[in-house]
C-alpha cells in the first residue's frame, strides 16, 4: 500500500487529500477481503481519533 497526500505538502490549517494506492499483484495469498490500519502522523489527537480504516476487496484474482 503507497501513501501520498495531495497537495504533497501541506501547511498548517490547509486541507489536502488522501491517495492510497494498491498494488493488487502484491496481494497474492491475501483472502478477498481484509482490513489495514493507517495511522495519520503529525495531525493533533489519540491515535484512535487519527486513524483510517482501509478495506481492501479483491474482486478478480
Amino acid at each position: 500500500m503507497e501513501f501520498r497526500t495531495e497537495p504533497e505538502v501541506i501547511k498548517p490549517g490547509q486541507e489536502a487529500d488522501i491517495v492510497i494506492s494498491v498494488d493488487a499483484s502484491k496481494l497474492v495469498g491475501k483472502p478477498e477481503k481484509f482490513h489495514a490500519p493507517l495511522i495519520l502522523d503529525g495531525v493533533t489527537g489519540r491515535p484512535s481519533d487519527r486513524t483510517l480504516s482501509i478495506e481492501i476487496n479483491l474482486i478478480d484474482k
